[in-house]
């Protein structure tokens, strides 16, 4: 007769083959937890995966662009310029998790495109917003930081986000090199 020692069969008092053992020692059960502790990363990231899956929604991102002492986010946002109605120079810039939208709100003041077709996650997001607000200062009409100067994590958004525009060929302005 077999019993294994998991918190299942101390409750139900069988294991998960349905045998009893007085010893408390289920060599199956034991295999099982052999193998979850040798292989616990790859398990874990099969989870994380498999989560992913069945839900639709992605882990949150690290990456290179990650800003310290922030936690990790989902890639979800997109930054724009918005370049006002019978002009070429982008006079504002926005952030947002749905560009279509986003377009159609500012359908008539500004045309709009994404600076990139990846997403970002919401801080990096904010971090490059701030960079091109603050490149053109007050020829653009955003009134409003994207992130507060006296935010202990203002100067890694700001640096991430000049990262980011330099390894994805734009000038801080929001312009292409």
């Amino acid at each position: 007769m077999w019993v294994c020692d998991s918190p299942v069969s101390i409750r139900s008092g069988r294991c998960c083959f349905d045998r009893t053992d007085p010893t408390g020692n289920c060599p199956m059960c034991a295999a099982a937890w052999i193998f979850l502790a040798e292989n616990s990363a790859a398990v874990g990231s099969a989870a994380v995966i498999a989560t992913e899956v069945a839900t639709g929604v992605p882990a949150p991102a690290a990456s290179e662009f990650a800003i310290a002492g922030r936690a990790a986010q989902e890639l979800t946002h997109s930054v724009y310029p918005g370049v006002k109605t019978g002009t070429a120079t982008p006079s504002y810039v926005g952030i947002t998790n749905d560009l279509a939208r986003r377009a159609r709100e500012w359908n008539g003041t500004y045309d709009i495109t994404g600076l990139h077709t990846c997403k970002v996650t919401k801080d990096l997001a904010r971090g490059i917003e701030q960079v091109i607000k603050e490149a053109n200062g007050s020829s653009f009409s955003n009134k409003i930081n994207s992130i507060s100067p006296t935010r202990t994590w203002y100067s890694a958004a700001t640096e991430a986000g000049k990262q980011w525009l330099t390894a994805h060929g734009y000038n801080y302005n929001g312009t292409t090199k």
